[in-house]
C-alpha cells in the first residue's frame, strides 16, 4: 500500500490523504502506469511539477485502467493539524474496506515519511489491529505507485479547489469505482 498527502500548506484548513492498495496485480498495473506516464509526458514528475496538459492526459489514461477499480482511496479532512492521525485513519479505512475480513499482511509505504514517524504510524495502525509487515518511507520519483499516490492526493485537492477538468475526472473515477472516499471514522476492531 502506498500513501501520500496534500494540504499541510493550508495549516489544517483542508487536508487530503491518498491510499493506493496494490496486491497480486502489481506487475500488470506497474506496466500500465508506466505507459500512462509515458503517453501523458508526465513521466516521474510530482503532481505539482507536471503541466496541466500532462495532468489531464495522465488522468485520462488512469480512468481507463480497469485494474484500478477499488484500489484508490482518499481521505478528506478539515480544520485539523493532526496529520499523522488523519493519515492513519485513512490507511485503516482503506484496509478495512479492501480486505473485508480476508487475511492480509500490509506493507505501508508513505511518501516522505521520516524514520521517527515510521514507528508512530506502525504503533497507531497496530492499535486498529492492522496486520503489518512494515511501515517505511519512500521518495516520489522512486516508484510508479508512490507517484500514483502523489497524483491522487493532488488530483483530489485540485477537484475540491476548482470545478474544471479535475472535478470532471474526479466524478468519472468515483462513478467507475476507481476512486473511493475513506470512511471518516473507521470502526475500531479489537479490544
Amino acid at each position: 500500500m502506498y500513501v501520500d498527502e496534500s494540504g499541510q500548506d493550508t495549516y489544517g484548513k483542508i487536508f487530503f490523504v491518498a491510499v493506493v492498495i496494490i496486491g497480486s496485480e502489481r506487475d500488470v498495473l506497474r506496466g500500465k502506469l508506466k505507459t500512462a506516464e509515458r503517453l501523458s509526458s508526465k513521466y516521474d514528475k510530482k503532481w505539482t511539477k507536471a503541466r496541466r496538459t500532462e495532468r489531464k492526459s495522465y488522468l485520462q489514461q488512469l480512468i481507463q485502467i480497469k485494474g484500478l477499480v477499488g484500489l484508490l482511496y482518499y481521505g478528506q479532512y478539515q480544520d485539523s493539524r493532526a496529520y499523522v492521525d488523519l493519515t492513519v485513519l485513512s490507511i485503516v479505512a482503506a484496509i478495512l474496506d479492501t480486505t473485508e475480513g480476508s487475511p492480509y499482511k500490509a506493507t505501508v509505504i508513505v511518501d516522505g515519511l521520516k524514520r521517527g514517524e515510521q514507528r508512530r504510524i506502525a504503533t497507531a495502525l497496530r492499535k486498529y489491529n492492522v496486520r503489518l509487515d512494515k511501515v517505511r518511507g519512500a521518495r516520489e520519483q522512486s516508484d510508479e505507485f508512490i507517484r500514483l499516490a502523489d497524483a491522487v492526493a493532488g488530483w483530489v485537492r485540485d477537484s475540491v479547489e476548482e470545478y474544471g477538468d479535475m472535478r470532471l475526472f474526479f466524478t468519472r473515477a468515483k462513478r467507475r469505482g476507481i476512486l473511493k472516499k475513506c470512511k471518516e471514522k473507521p470502526p475500531f476492531k479489537g479490544a
